[in-house]
């Protein structure tokens, strides 16, 4: 891009050197030419004057034609000759029959515009020649451009001159400008280059930049925010995983070893195996869940929406968990109708997560409401509400976070990741919808999902 906008730069700086010094030759060249012919249009004037007048003498007319000159030096610049219709001279400047004859006149005479010639010897001349009306005269007049032709020749060779020169300082200029003014450019892509892996909290930032760059150090920071937040997330996740991992391989690991350390009975064996199997149960629990949230954060997952009857998948759903409930005394109300345009697993899926949430949550005798209904919007909402022991309120942005749990040892003692209200909110999410979360310590906790539908 430099040596593009520097060529850019030197062809028009260097056409716009030569527009101007072309036009200023154009102009001095017609300036001189036009100068001669004025020149030889006074000759002519003063001459037809001196032969209308009927004072006029034979002398003055030859002084007139030849004035006094030193030709030894300067040479002779005009000639000027009188003729007569019938063929015969009446005076001319000496020599000028030699170097310039009668016949050179007769296309100047009949040519509105000055004759340009050059004579054998390469002589350049400005030629007039006109028939004085009334009289018997005419005139001839031509001008030696010898010197005008040197002077344009010269004038032509500093023009080529200063045009070379204009062309090598429109490159070194146009080189120079262009990395001046791609210098911020330069800046900013070193900027990016420190930007790596433990370095995403650094901005490009916009404000120290040319108004041109604004836009992109803006668009760089946008970027770096939304890396940062999903990579910190990632970091997070990975530690996370690997604590959770972490304890029913230990488990595992510690288990099998105490069992292999020496003979035991067959009763002995089967308990660590169920013990095993419950671990692995864990595990298993814990990757479909991480896969299904892997999965759900692609924006171009798609989801199998069909009408249903939403009442009859709570229900559904309810009949499930009523023998856990029933074994802890809580009790379980279903209220509210509600039609519309679901996936029918994930739906199940994000019901089923919030009602285990509230049975290991909700202690013995309570109580859980399961809704649904349209709202004012005429949006699909269906919420789960217990009245267990509630989340504190600085918990409660962080509950959707993957892991996160607000009570880790009862958490891990009832067999939950901190995965649960992480997977509602991504099935919610990929049905265009949000989710609400309402609670007070003590007195229980609300989930409400809500839906757009068309």
């Amino acid at each position: 891009m430099t040596a593009r906008l520097a060529l850019l730069y030197c062809v028009v700086a260097f056409g716009v050197l030569l527009i101007v010094t072309a036009s200023l030759f154009w102009v001095l060249q017609n300036s001189i030419y036009r100068d001669d012919a004025d020149a030889l249009t006074r000759e002519i004037v003063e001459l037809t004057d001196l032969l209308r007048d009927p004072q006029g003498n034979a002398e003055m007319l030859t002084l007139e034609v030849n004035p006094h000159r030193d030709n030894s030096s300067v040479g002779i610049a005009t000639f000027l000759r009188v003729w007569r219709t019938d063929g015969g001279t009446l005076v001319e400047t000496q020599g000028m029959a030699g170097q310039l004859p009668r016949a050179l006149f007769e296309a100047a005479q009949r040519a509105d515009q000055p004759l340009h010639i050059r004579t054998s010897g390469d002589v350049p001349y400005l030629l007039m020649s006109t028939r004085i009306a009334g009289t018997p005269w005419g005139i001839d007049a031509a001008m030696d451009l010898s010197r005008d032709v040197e002077l344009i020749a010269g004038y032509r060779t500093a023009m080529l001159l200063v045009l070379a020169l204009g062309l090598l300082l429109s490159i070194a200029g146009g080189v120079w400008l262009t990395r001046r003014g791609l210098r911020p450019l330069f800046e900013i892509t070193a900027v990016v280059q420190r930007i790596g892996v433990e370095r995403l909290h650094e901005r490009v930032g916009a404000e120290r930049w040319p108004v041109e760059l604004i836009d992109l150090a803006r668009a760089f920071d946008s970027m770096l925010d939304r890396l940062e937040a999903p990579f910190t997330r990632l970091k997070q996740l990975s530690a996370d995983l690997a604590h959770e991992l972490r304890t029913p391989i230990n488990a595992l690991l510690g288990e099998t070893e105490v069992a292999l350390s020496q003979p035991r009975d067959v009763e002995e064996y089967r308990r660590v195996l169920e013990s095993n199997l419950e671990e692995q149960s864990r595990l298993a629990r814990l990757i479909d869940n991480l896969l299904f949230l892997a999965r759900a954060e692609n924006v171009q997952s798609a989801i199998d929406r069909v009408p249903l009857d939403v009442r009859t998948e709570i229900d559904s759903i309810v009949g499930f968990y009523e023998a856990m409930a029933a074994e802890r005394d809580i009790a379980i109300v279903c209220q509210g109708q509600l039609r519309g345009s679901f996936d029918s697993i994930l739906l199940r899926r994000a019901l089923g997560n919030l009602l285990s949430n509230a049975l290991r949550y909700t202690p013995s005798g309570g109580h859980i409401n399961v809704s649904c209904a349209r709202d004012a919007q005429d949006e699909a909402v269906i919420s789960v509400a217990d009245d267990g022991v509630g989340i504190a309120a600085d918990e409660l942005p962080r509950v959707f976070e993957r892991f996160y749990r607000t009570d880790a040892a009862r958490s891990r003692h009832d067999g939950g990741a901190g995965l649960g209200l992480a997977i509602v909110a991504s099935i919610v999410g990929l049905h265009g919808g949000r989710v609400e979360l309402g609670s007070l310590p003590g007195a229980g906790t609300t989930v409400t999902m809500r839906f757009a539908q068309a």
